[in-house]
């Protein structure tokens, strides 16, 4: 998850977070954080996305062995 969080004057700000997964998980985190205490607007935009290529990064990660798996994500059209 990428987020970001910026102060719009001393009682506001905007946060705005992106995320990459199932599309009902996705839906649950964004109307959970919509429902929460102090939030005054909210809204969620999904955008589909195709899974490209697959293939393993270049490095292996500490005591795992393996390669971890890497996909690329593109727009769906």
């Amino acid at each position: 998850m990428a987020a970001l969080h910026a102060h719009l004057d001393h009682k506001n700000c905007i946060e705005s977070a992106t995320l990459h997964g199932a599309t009902a998980e996705v839906r649950r985190f964004a109307e959970a954080l919509i429902a929460g205490r102090g939030e005054r607007h909210g809204h969620l935009n999904l955008v589909a996305a195709e899974v490209g290529q697959r293939h393993a990064r270049g490095h292996k990660p500490p005591d795992h062995g393996a390669p971890s798996p890497r996909a690329h994500f593109k727009p769906a059209r």
